[in-house]
C-alpha cells in the first residue's frame, strides 16, 4: 500500500502539532509500504 503526497503531509502536520503540543523537538520521517523515505523541507 502505497501513501499519497497528501498522506504524507497530513502525518507531518499532526507530527508537528504533537512536538509543539509536548514542548520537544522531533525528527519527522515518512516511509512508504516500500521503506522508501519522502522527504519534505519546511
Amino acid at each position: 500500500m502505497n501513501i499519497t503526497l497528501e498522506q504524507a503531509e497530513k502525518m507531518i502536520k499532526v507530527a508537528k502539532q504533537k512536538s509543539v503540543e509536548l514542548d520537544t523537538k522531533m525528527n519527522i520521517a515518512i516511509v512508504d509500504a516500500g521503506a522508501n523515505l519522502n522527504i519534505k523541507k519546511s
